[in-house]
């Protein structure tokens, strides 16, 4: 489901000229997900709305596993718990899936590492 929303937001992006969706980046990406799907579990990195793809580092992340009823966020919004079993689940601005035990380390800022 992770990579299916990465990529709605994708197709959003591409059709307004690379920039992504914001605060409801859920309406945003609803006439992409389609009928019957849900983005619930899941929260918009709030570093990367509104902005433009080409000025952020792929490595960024873009969804990420949040507390119930967080929609846009950051780290302090996770999930208090996993529900996965190989840890919190994210995609990053590249399209990559990844889990990790120690979601503070990911790249939340968007930002280039020198």
């Amino acid at each position: 489901m992770l990579s299916m929303l990465a990529e709605c937001i994708m197709m959003y992006s591409a059709d307004h000229e690379g920039k992504l969706p914001g605060a409801t980046w859920r309406k945003d990406i609803a006439p992409y997900l389609g009928a019957g799907r849900s983005a619930d579990g899941f929260a918009l990195n709030r570093a990367v709305a509104d902005k433009h793809m080409s000025k952020l580092n792929g490595q960024t992340v873009l969804l990420f596993e949040s507390a119930p009823g967080v929609e846009i966020g950051g780290v302090g919004d996770l999930s208090t718990e996993s529900r996965f079993s190989r840890g919190y689940i994210y995609t990053n601005l590249d399209g990559s899936v990844q889990s990790s035990l120690y979601p503070k380390t990911f790249n939340w800022s968007g930002s280039y590492s020198l």
